[in-house]
């Protein structure tokens, strides 16, 4: 089956010959590399069309090109579109993908007939040499809801990444998948969406990703002298999206698993922008802080949910608090932490 690897490719011309030479030496043969081309200002596409005229596949490499820069979730949709593949895997063009990564990817979802497989990764940093790898079980899933079920009672539900994940093309296009159109944060929203539809999935062990962090990073909160107040503005925004898909799950068996991943999520969130605020331009209101430490449940249904029922009512009395009280709470754990 031919399989596309799609790349948003913006500036990023240091990262992006090792990230398309994992990808074009890939043991799986059948493959297309669509490049999404979104109007970078440096020399990525320069690399690209050198890999294109001497890589061994480099006529594999199909380029499309925005008319003008339109953001990464733009990209992947123009990816979802025009892929050519039965299988669509995105690949982030500062990463690097194992050398059977496509493989063994394809061998799964093949012997299960899934509509999904991903696979375990890496994790590492530009700053520091250490090494984290996230393990998946090796495991195939059923039924609907049962993947949902599984992140939200077993798998680290933080894990919300798109890339690293082979998808049947079909499974996209008939549920209407897309990217919406934020700076930050589509990834989750399109990972919140997608596991709602999914009926067939299988998770395998093996290491077929290394995610490397950067300093530059949209996705982190790196050590900077100032954050513009529209890319916390973002992360606010997928937040209280998940909030909101949450009450789609609210009478689902495990309904207080995922309570407690959302708020786990708002409050350290709200916790590093307390940390940042003098550094958010312009400044960052309480009452925006506030609604993200809001409940997507109730006192009532936090009562009767048969697990984790203390920690969804303790969140559920901290949204209720007075800010300057949340704001004293908060802060009291940050000085713990440190």
């Amino acid at each position: 089956m031919k399989i596309t690897i799609a790349t948003p490719l913006y500036n990023s011309e240091d990262y992006i010959e090792a990230t398309m030479l994992s990808a074009l030496n890939q043991s799986y043969i059948d493959l297309e590399y669509l490049i999404i081309d979104d109007c970078g200002t440096d020399k990525s596409l320069e690399i690209i069309r050198r890999l294109k005229s001497t890589h061994v596949r480099g006529k594999n490499i199909r380029i499309i090109s925005h008319k003008k820069n339109m953001g990464v979730a733009e990209a992947r949709n123009t990816a979802i579109r025009n892929a050519e593949g039965s299988y669509l895997f995105f690949l982030d063009s500062d990463d690097i993908m194992t050398h059977n990564c496509i493989e063994l990817l394809y061998d799964a979802i093949k012997k299960k007939d899934a509509e999904i497989a991903i696979g375990s990764y890496e994790e590492t940093s530009e700053k520091s040499d250490l090494v984290v790898k996230h393990i998946r079980p090796n495991i195939a899933l059923k039924g609907e809801n049962s993947l949902l079920q599984y992140i939200y009672t077993t798998l680290n539900v933080k894990d919300h990444y798109i890339w690293n994940i082979l998808f049947k093309v079909s499974f996209i296009r008939k549920n209407q998948l897309s990217f919406v159109l934020t700076k930050i944060g589509e990834d989750v929203i399109f990972y919140h969406d997608m596991i709602t539809f999914v009926k067939s999935c299988v998770l395998i062990p093996d290491i077929t990703y290394i995610y490397v962090k950067r300093a530059n990073s949209l996705s982190q909160f790196n050590s900077r002298d100032r954050i513009e107040l529209d890319e916390i503005k973002a992360q606010l925004y997928f937040r209280q999206y998940k909030k909101e898909k949450f009450r789609e799950l609210k009478d689902k068996p495990y309904a207080a698993n995922a309570a407690v991943q959302i708020m786990k999520d708002c409050v350290y969130a709200a916790i590093s922008i307390i940390k940042k605020k003098n550094i958010i331009v312009p400044q960052i209101s309480n009452k925006e802080i506030k609604e993200l430490l809001k409940c997507p449940f109730s006192l009532k249904e936090a009562i009767a949910f048969n697990n984790k029922r203390t920690m969804n009512i303790a969140f559920w009395i901290l949204a209720h608090l007075p800010y300057e009280i949340e704001l004293i709470l908060l802060l009291g754990y940050i000085k713990i932490k440190k």
